[in-house]
């Protein structure tokens, strides 16, 4: 997992996929470390595709 934040594939990204691993990049880490808040602190189900599209489509 790369947290950086940039849409743009870091050399660690680009790397994983060439191996075939399954890279994750920050944007999406962001989301998930933001579905998991929202639903620990609401108690409801976090709109994750909201926001997904709401910080944009990165990995």
């Amino acid at each position: 997992m790369d947290i950086n934040i940039h849409k743009a594939p870091t050399q660690l990204l680009i790397d994983a996929k060439a191996v075939r691993a399954m890279p994750i990049g920050g944007i999406r880490m962001l989301v998930l470390r933001g579905v998991f808040a929202f639903e620990l602190f609401s108690g409801h189900k976090a709109p994750v595709e909201i926001m997904q599209a709401a910080v944009g489509s990165g990995s």
